[in-house]
């Protein structure tokens, strides 16, 4: 009497019913992590329908991303245990993964909105305005003393971003240059300027953390370098001008790159960020 409970199946028709391709199929035969029943003399697969559970958990686990050698150790074995922890550790991988994507999701919604607000910057140009910022934390590198260029502000800038993977934060669009106020009046002001980008300000406190502290700010866009010093000579000279002191380090944040807009600047689109108290 015909087995009905066990039905052999070509390639064709296994692949179809757990949508997959011959070729993978084929793969799998190959790697030995799911053998055809047997092959006849010309080389045709064929395949017991008692075989399909094995195959359909085969393709939901490599449906939920875990890797081939892992599906085939657990499958090759006898234990739900080795099952279970499997399925236990492919989920902290994608919880992992999630909090990784939401960090990007933030960072996406930052750049637009920095883009955005390149606009309205730009109907303020070279107009110098009070704005209040919390308390931020930043990283910074100085640049080469003496070597004030746009490759220094890039290498800077991959230093820092090297520096905070270590501590697994990604690479942040909130970047800009830092000038120190205490040197702003001596023969060299860029004096240990560089580069900085700001980080969560639960970041581990390290020798290159800066911290802006929360209060006001005057605020001025500019097309312009970093190390470009005029823009900051009329922002220093406007604060004493209008009865105020500087109380901290100058910020210099990126808002566009020249990239972004053509050949008509060859200078980025900046906006310094002076903090200040009255006199």
């Amino acid at each position: 009497m015909k087995d009905e409970k066990n039905v052999m199946l070509t390639i064709s028709e296994m692949s179809q019913i757990h949508d997959i391709s011959r070729q993978t199929l084929i793969y799998y035969d190959k790697i030995n992590l799911f053998r055809p029943a047997f092959v006849d003399e010309n080389g045709y697969r064929y395949y017991s329908s008692m075989q399909i559970p094995l195959l359909k958990e085969i393709c939901f686990l490599k449906s939920i991303g875990v890797k081939l050698e892992d599906i085939k150790e657990t499958t090759t074995g006898e234990s739900t245990d080795d099952t279970m922890k499997l399925l236990d550790d492919q989920q902290n991988k994608i919880d992992e993964q999630i909090g990784l994507m939401q960090i990007q999701k933030k960072q996406i919604q930052e750049r637009v909105s920095i883009y955005k607000s390149a606009s309205e910057y730009s109907q303020e140009f070279n107009k110098p305005t009070i704005e209040y910022f919390p308390e931020r934390h930043a990283i910074w590198i100085p640049w080469t003393e003496g070597v004030y260029t746009r490759t220094e502000l890039h290498n800077a800038l991959l230093k820092i971003w090297n520096f905070t993977s270590t501590f697994g934060y990604l690479p942040s669009r909130r970047w800009g240059a830092v000038l120190f106020a205490e040197h702003l009046e001596s023969e060299n002001p860029l004096h240990v300027a560089g580069g900085c980008t700001f980080v969560p300000n639960d970041m581990t406190i390290t020798e290159n953390t800066l911290i802006f502290p929360e209060g006001k700010y005057v605020c001025m866009s500019k097309y312009g370098m970093p190390y470009e010093f005029s823009h900051v000579k009329k922002l220093v000279r406007w604060i004493y001008e209008n009865g105020y002191k500087i109380t901290g380090n100058i910020y210099d944040e990126c808002i566009m790159d020249a990239i972004f807009y053509g050949n008509d600047r060859e200078v980025d689109f900046c906006q310094l960020q002076i903090p200040i108290a009255p006199v």
